[in-house]
């Protein structure tokens, strides 16, 4: 088994700590190396000690900072651990500067809202873009001398500890979605619940937490806020909830690999407006949301909708994080 270190920005919720907990299953042993954050950016004003993930090796960083030298890290700890491989899980930080003696992985998480990889990459000798969407920013180029490695479209997962199905609990709510609450995310759910369909909405939960909130509900809900396929599709696939998406072009890509609307998933309509608000582009069309949740919620429940969130259960199975990190060592020649 390998020595792996994983790079990242350590708040209590982050795609790395699910791909360390892959890569421990998998029998790797794992090095954690970055800035510690005790909160999350969308939720400051909460308590999540209980989440805390305190890195192995600990950067001190100015705020917010996107990089630290990877000399220095190496320095700090990270060469006399002996890694056999360092991923970096960026979703806004990475170190910066190679280095030719341990191969290196950098792992773009949220390439519809940060825009440096390209750069970072140049030091790298492997190149995942999560959303394909994006992948074409770092197609020009690609490969060659003074370029970055051609980069590979690694989609997001789920994790079988935290993202499963709860047996015996009865929906009692029409709806659920737990994120980050953007005012067009919050204009959806309003108006969802003023059609008369019960809604049940949360910001800042993690884990378990929602996992409990999504057993609750028939209908796992997602907005895209830049056209991204979120991790919450595949969470909500692996809850055996019926997912509802608005389209965007990565669900196209989704059907060479057998997942297809209305037999895995119901999508619904929307627009794409980057006049609107930064944070949120995404307008959903709510009358095609709300006469097809009211139709899968309601008479076509039993016999569609419990249907389809069943076959959607069966085909994510094999999307997990440990087939994300298995990809990620076979792309550096690490076993």
């Amino acid at each position: 088994m390998a020595r792996v270190a994983l790079s990242h920005r350590h708040y209590p919720l982050s795609v790395a700590r699910f791909f360390r907990a892959a890569f421990e299953r998998l029998g790797h042993e794992v090095l954690t190396i970055g800035p510690f954050e005790p909160s999350i950016p969308w939720q400051q004003d909460t308590d999540y000690s209980q989440y805390w993930d305190v890195p192995t090796i600990e950067l001190f960083t100015a705020p917010g900072a996107a990089s630290y030298p990877m000399e220095r890290a190496r320095a700090e700890g990270l060469e006399a651990w002996k890694p056999d491989a360092l991923v970096m899980i960026d979703a806004g930080f990475h170190l910066a500067g190679g280095w030719n003696k341990v191969p290196i992985a950098l792992v773009a998480t949220d390439p519809h809202c940060l825009f440096g990889y390209g750069e970072t990459a140049k030091s790298c000798n492997a190149f995942f873009v999560m959303q394909e969407h994006y992948l074409h920013r770092y197609l020009e180029g690609a490969g060659q001398a003074g370029c970055w490695p051609p980069p590979e479209w690694l989609p997001y997962c789920y994790d079988p500890q935290v993202h499963y199905w709860t047996p015996g609990v009865e929906p009692e709510y029409d709806v659920a979605f737990v994120g980050v609450l953007y005012p067009e995310r919050e204009r959806m759910l309003r108006a969802l619940s003023d059609a008369g369909l019960k809604v049940l909405a949360r910001q800042g939960v993690l884990y378990e937490e929602g996992t409990a909130l999504y057993a609750r509900a028939k209908v796992a809900l997602n907005l895209s806020s830049r056209l991204d396929l979120p991790m919450r599709f595949w969470e909500g696939l692996a809850y055996r909830r019926l997912v509802f998406t608005n389209r965007v072009p990565d669900l196209a890509l989704l059907e060479g690999q057998g997942c297809h609307p209305y037999m895995h998933y119901i999508p619904y309509e929307s627009t794409y407006d980057e006049s609107k608000s930064p944070a949120a582009w995404v307008i959903p069309d709510l009358d095609d949301l709300i006469a097809k949740l009211r139709l899968y919620c309601g008479d076509a429940w039993e016999e569609e909708g419990q249907r389809i969130a069943d076959a959607g259960y069966v085909w994510v199975q094999p999307h997990t994080y440990e087939a994300r990190a298995k990809r990620i060592l076979e792309s550096l020649g690490v076993k």
